[in-house]
């Protein structure tokens, strides 16, 4: 059962119940697949949320930085021409 999710800029970082505490997975946003090799076991829900949401954060700074790089080599592009 997933108790909250956090959503970065390609995958959904959800909480669910687990026997050993609270489980946290990655969904991609795209296909709604789920990585299983990155599934991280927490035994308190507070902390279990807070990765969650720093995970989905760390995603989309990752992704701002990447369109930021593809941006700056287009404009680097356009000067040279």
């Amino acid at each position: 059962m997933i108790l909250t999710a956090a959503e970065g800029r390609h995958w959904r970082y959800e909480v669910c119940e687990h026997q050993d505490g609270y489980l946290v997975q990655m969904r991609d946003l795209e296909t709604g697949d789920l990585e299983e090799e990155y599934a991280t076991v927490f035994r308190t829900l507070p902390v279990a949320f807070a990765y969650a949401q720093m995970s989905a954060a760390f995603d989309r700074f990752n992704a701002a930085e990447l369109e930021n790089v593809e941006d700056e080599e287009t404009a680097v592009e356009l000067e040279l021409s």
